[in-house]
């Protein structure tokens, strides 16, 4: 119900009897903000409702029968039917029962067309919500960087870059101790303050791709096969949970494939688990330290007071 009164309130909705901007700061026993059954409770369960049983009850008290009115607003419907009382809301405020995602096709409005009223505004609601929350991510959206921006501001305390996954240029072979390395950079992002790995770029800055990585693939040589690898990876080093919150993307540059690799602060200590053994990362400029004991007890004491 909150984000129903969140999108309400987006949508800069009004009281349907007195105009009033509504919002749940709204003071005074007449102006209180309530929740109001459009189709009210005993209207409906003189039409057939049964409130003994459970599955009418819920009808009944849908959130896609619910509105948010004043107190006194609430009081003077009473258990008038919508088909009574809403011709003179919208006659008074005609943007008052869209603010509300409340349907204006007037059929809906009676007892007899309780349910389809109900899927009309269901759907209503939905969208309406959907609609406020593209809006924040809209809002929220962050800047996009290329390949070409991470490597002109180079490695940070929060950006890395790293050659490959399990491709060793070096010795031009696998190497799945490179996995264990991309684990604890992700896990030192994760115990600080987050950051951004770039996955096919050498520690110069060279633009090496991931397609030596995807030829030393098992049954998928392509992103889909490279990015289960990584999940894997995670999964194994630092779990399931933790993997879950890494959000992985490609781009391309000088036409090789780059994986951006971005991890948000955690909110607990982010362990990395080797042969049962638990080890603690952290950033420390544009490097990954291992903490011992008494660091990593000290760390943990200061960074993530709730846990300790």
């Amino acid at each position: 119900m909150t984000l129903c009164y969140v999108a309400a309130r987006a949508a800069g909705t009004v009281d349907w009897f007195n105009g009033l901007p509504l919002y749940r700061k709204l003071i005074g026993k007449s102006s209180g903000l309530v929740y109001h059954h459009i189709f009210p409770q005993s209207l409906l369960y003189k039409s057939g409702f049964d409130s003994s049983v459970r599955a009418d009850v819920n009808t009944v008290n849908e959130i896609a029968n619910l509105a948010f009115l004043t107190t006194e607003a609430n009081l003077k419907i009473s258990d008038a039917a919508p088909a009574k009382y809403l011709p003179k809301v919208l006659e008074a405020y005609p943007d008052a029962l869209a603010q509300q995602q409340v349907p204006t096709n007037t059929a809906l409005w009676e007892v007899k067309r309780y349910e389809d009223f109900l899927a009309e505004r269901r759907q209503r609601l939905a969208d309406a919500i959907n609609r406020f929350m593209d809006s924040l991510l809209a809002e929220r959206k962050e800047p996009q960087f290329t390949i070409a921006d991470y490597i002109a501001a180079g490695e940070s305390e929060t950006v890395e870059f790293k050659s490959s996954l399990r491709w060793d240029y070096r010795l031009n072979q696998v190497n799945k101790d490179l996995e264990k390395i991309v684990a604890r950079c992700v896990a030192g992002f994760m115990n600080l303050k987050g950051g951004t790995l770039v996955i096919g770029v050498s520690d110069e800055g060279q633009i090496l791709g991931l397609e030596a990585g995807f030829a030393s693939l098992g049954t998928r040589k392509d992103k889909d096969g490279w990015e289960q690898a990584l999940r894997n990876v995670l999964n194994t080093y630092l779990s399931k949970e933790i993997a879950a919150l890494v959000d992985a993307t490609f781009a391309e540059a000088e036409g090789k494939t780059v994986a951006v690799v971005h991890a948000d602060p955690a909110l607990k200590p982010v362990y990395l688990t080797d042969n049962n053994i638990a080890e603690l990362y952290v950033r420390s400029g544009n490097t990954t330290q291992q903490l011992d004991v008494r660091q990593a007890t000290e760390y943990i004491r200061q960074r993530f007071p709730a846990v300790t």
